[in-house]
């Protein structure tokens, strides 16, 4: 698979770096960028044609982007919760991760627990970008999915039917013992 086909970016990840790492990407690549994303009015007006991929700003659900994306890159965002259950790849991208520690906190062992690389520098995703090494996170995320979506096996919605109809059964056989 190619990762690099469609990388989508989410949360909070600074306009500037933005801009540096979308004019560096690997050539050929579709870049996605969420509209919750502030860097997303700037993207748009650049021309990024001379690197034979897009760069788009998209709105609407961001459901729909997990779905096309071959990549996740986010920061500390709840994003990579979601988007876990995909079993695709995940880098964070977190150039700021001391001054984020001090200023607002994770709500986790992020260093630990992140399901895939943590990138401090454009350099280093760009890097990561032109050869993903998605092998060597297969444990971490593999402990990501154990604690924190075990129950995301595509069944909720059956065990929901099959409480209803038991709840449903149990109040019928209820009504039929009066």
């Amino acid at each position: 698979m190619n990762f690099t086909k469609y990388v989508f970016f989410s949360s909070g990840v600074r306009r500037d770096r933005c801009i540096d790492c979308s004019q560096r990407i690997t050539h050929g690549s579709n870049v996605y960028f969420t509209n919750s994303n502030d860097c997303c009015s700037i993207l748009e007006k650049l021309d990024f044609s001379r690197f034979g991929g897009s760069i788009r700003s998209v709105d609407g659900d961001i459901s729909e982007l997990y779905l096309i994306s071959d990549m996740h890159m986010t920061d500390y965002s709840s994003t990579m919760f979601d988007y876990a259950v995909l079993h695709r790849p995940q880098i964070f991208y977190c150039y700021d991760l001391d001054t984020y520690y001090r200023n607002r906190g994770v709500y986790m062992d992020f260093e630990e627990e992140a399901p895939g690389p943590i990138i401090k520098d454009t350099d280093g995703l760009i890097e990561y970008l032109k050869a993903p090494r998605t092998g060597d996170y297969e444990d971490r995320y593999q402990r990501f999915m154990k604690k924190y979506t075990h129950r995301e096996d595509g069944k909720n919605s059956k065990r929901i039917g099959d409480l209803i109809d038991k709840i449903m059964k149990e109040g019928e056989a209820g009504k039929s013992s009066k």
